[in-house]
Order: structure tokens, then C-alpha cells, then sequence
């Protein structure tokens, strides 16, 4: 049983490991002010949370991704959302100080 959930485990990261090879990297990252930012892209915060600072990036295709940077309850976490679609985040993850 143990192999098996090892096996799995392996597996998983190895698809993760592959995928995050193919991903674009941006031609552009610059810090933008909390003003600019689209409301529904603040809106998937908690009320709780502090935006530190927000970061645009773009890519080669014209795409756009905010990366909201942010505390809430005493963790720093940040938050990718695709300038498009405001409406879903494409990852949330914690940061070190």
C-alpha cells in the first residue's frame, strides 16, 4: 500500500515538474498601483486581507496577470488572477517574509 501511494505521489510531481517547464515566462513585470486594479480581481480577497503590493505582468501573446501580494491573518500570500477573466484566480500561494 505504501508503494503504491509513493508511486502516486511520484507521479504527480513528475506531471507537475513537466508542466511547469511549458509554462510561458513573461516579457514584462512591473508593480502597479492598488488603484488600477480591476475591482473584481480585489474582490477575490477576503475582506480581512491587506494587499501589500500588485505586480502586472505580460506575455508575449498580449496576455495579462495581476499577482496581488498580500497579508492576511499574519501570512503573506499572493494571488494570480488573468486580466480577462477577473472572475476566477489562477493560483494562490504562500510567501516568506
Amino acid at each position: 500500500m505504501k508503494i503504491k501511494s509513493m508511486t502516486g505521489v511520484l507521479l504527480a510531481a513528475a506531471v507537475l515538474g513537466s508542466l511547469a517547464g511549458c509554462m510561458a515566462k513573461p516579457v514584462s513585470v512591473v508593480e502597479v498601483d492598488q488603484s488600477v486594479l480591476p475591482a473584481a480581481a480585489k474582490s477575490l480577497l477576503p475582506q480581512e486581507a491587506t494587499i501589500n503590493r500588485a505586480e502586472k505582468e505580460t506575455y508575449g501573446d498580449g496576455n495579462e496577470i495581476y499577482v496581488l501580494h498580500y497579508t492576511l491573518n499574519g501570512v503573506d500570500k499572493a494571488i494570480k488572477v488573468n486580466a480577462k477573466d477577473h472572475t476566477s484566480a489562477s493560483g494562490v500561494f504562500d510567501t516568506k517574509k
